[in-house]
């Protein structure tokens, strides 16, 4: 039997760590691929839209 300390993480919180880490990954990708391919899109499907925006200033990112 292990008796876990008083500061040490339990089971249940050391798989939602595990599980935060794996979102986070996934998370990550899409943020790359939209910021990469984010402005092809919009020539492609929305180009009214893209031919109205300011291309030589950089995006703020709202993402904290």
């Amino acid at each position: 039997m292990v008796t876990e300390g008083k500061n040490s993480p339990s089971i249940i919180d050391t798989i939602l760590i595990t599980m935060t880490e794996i979102t986070a990954n996934y998370d990550e990708t899409w943020k790359e691929v939209i910021g990469d391919y984010f402005d092809s899109f919009l020539a492609f499907f929305y180009s009214e839209i893209y031919q109205q925006i300011d291309w030589t200033k950089n995006p703020i990112s709202l993402d904290n």
